[in-house]
């Protein structure tokens, strides 16, 4: 899936589970980096002595020139280090916004009133059997860019929503802070009266714009990907660690995998997962023997790869809980330190569904779980032009939800097309948290009730010809033990 990897909000962007990291440049002692270079180095010769050995091709000419390269690669290393040392290093300072004015909104209402050309919300109020959802985006502030592939992909959304059922959907700015979102919930409430509130983006802002719409019997479905926000009422809609973790930990022990490793960074990312690998081991038959986590820092990584080399008798299968660049460098390191990919099923995350990574041999023959991908590459097509970008997996989520709020309309004006004061009430915990669950571009879902969100994934690997399916997604949600 070419953008899934990006499916969990970038860090740099403040957009971790916990919503609240800032970019930061690391400091780097001489020592650090002296490592940095040296071990990574070490660890990629490791890799290369390894296949040359068990090549008969390779020239001892090559060879000789690898190591060659190598030394020149250490001495730069050093004049790297002297050269940081001496002109030290900055960083970014955090820029606080001021609480907005939350007057900014754009209504698209749809059905007859769309279909009569209406651009603002009084045709469809006029209709007593339209729904009224509100979609909470932050359209100004830090992450203005974010919530403008939010709006797009709930533009395109709401055009498709008009076959279902009249909606009158209303889109108000957050201005990407905590204070925007509270503001832009309380003029919801006043001014417009939703059955159902979409958003917002941010963790930190769910959960008063939650305590007020639930005071009022809204439910809310926010953006998010930090389950710890979620609650009845409250749902985390975000893809998180713990959706890919059960997928791929249960394919493991189909697969007669019974020892299991879990190696994670020291963030909110890699906490979440650990956990869900908690909870879900025991349940299928998994018993974690060696559990490490590393920081940022290249020597934390090393000790951690290490000291899981030390113990690699102890496990069959590890869980790397990483992404991106960390993930290379902590695949790699692992590598050095003789955790054969070969020997120990290295298992991943949606972060890895990224062809780059086919370039990390130490990532080969590894396997992870993630949204169906075939609805994704068609919508990404499809939104790209339209927009002429690709969408993140927010946006693809921002869509789901859309499609989801007209189709439970739908559902509603069927039922209920002679009892108007009814077809006006807010969705019911029941509407929302039916069995069968429903239909998205990310892939079959249903909202439980703790404010979890349960997902079907399909499993997939790194192989030398690119990345396979090697376990479709299920077709139902009691696939799970």
């Amino acid at each position: 899936m070419p953008t899934v990897g990006a499916q969990t909000p970038q860090t740099s962007q403040g957009l971790t589970i916990a919503d609240a990291s800032r970019l930061t440049i690391l400091d780097f002692a001489s020592k650090s980096a002296y490592l940095r270079v040296t071990t990574y180095i070490a660890s990629r010769e490791n890799i290369f002595v390894k296949q040359a050995s068990k090549s008969m091709t390779t020239k001892p000419s090559r060879i000789s020139w690898f190591f060659a390269v190598r030394a020149s690669a250490v001495h730069l290393g050093f004049l790297l280090v002297a050269g940081m040392t001496l002109s030290g290093c900055s960083g970014f300072s955090d820029v606080l916004l001021q609480s907005p004015d939350t007057g900014s909104s754009v209504a698209y209402p749809t059905g007859q009133a769309a279909a009569a050309g209406a651009t603002r919300t009084d045709a469809a109020d006029n209709d007593a059997k339209a729904q009224r959802v509100v979609i909470l985006l932050p359209l100004t502030g830090q992450h203005a860019d974010i919530g403008k592939k939010m709006e797009n992909a709930a533009r395109l959304a709401i055009n498709d929503a008009e076959r279902l059922s009249p909606v009158n959907f209303k889109i108000l700015d957050t201005a990407s802070t905590r204070d925007g979102a509270l503001a832009a919930t309380q003029t919801a409430v006043k001014d417009f009266g939703p059955q159902l509130i979409l958003g917002p983006l941010l963790g930190s802002s769910l959960t008063p714009v939650a305590q007020l719409a639930n005071s009022r019997g809204i439910s809310v479905i926010g953006y998010t990907n930090d389950v710890a926000r979620a609650h009845d009422g409250a749902w985390a809609f975000g893809l998180t660690p713990e959706q890919s973790v059960v997928h791929v930990l249960q394919w493991a022990a189909r697969m007669g995998h019974r020892q299991l490793a879990i190696v994670a960074p020291e963030t909110a990312y890699g906490r979440a997962a650990v956990n869900a690998a908690q909870a879900a081991s025991a349940r299928f038959g998994l018993r974690i023997t060696v559990e490490e986590s590393y920081g940022a820092d290249d020597i934390s990584k090393n000790l951690a790869a290490e000291q899981i080399g030390l113990q690699r008798d102890f496990f069959d299968a590890i869980l790397i809980a990483d992404q991106r660049t960390s993930l290379r460098e902590i695949a790699s390191l692992l590598y050095f330190h003789e955790v054969e990919p070969t020997e120990k099923r290295y298992l991943g995350l949606d972060g890895w569904d990224d062809p780059n990574l086919l370039n990390e041999q130490s990532l080969i023959g590894g396997v992870y779980a993630v949204p169906p991908t075939e609805k994704i590459v068609q919508f990404e097509q499809r939104y790209k032009n339209q927009f002429g970008e690709i969408p993140d997996v927010v946006s693809i989520a921002v869509y789901d939800s859309v499609i989801m709020a007209a189709e439970l309309s739908a559902v509603r004006s069927q039922q209920l097309a002679v009892q108007t004061v009814r077809a006006l009430r807010q969705f019911s915990f029941s509407e929302l948290t039916r069995p069968q669950g429903f239909r998205g571009i990310l892939g079959d879902y249903r909202l439980n009730g703790s404010g979890r969100v349960e997902r079907l994934y399909e499993v997939k690997q790194l192989t030398i010809d690119g990345l396979r399916i090697v376990e479709p997604a299920p077709t139902t949600f009691g696939y799970l033990r």
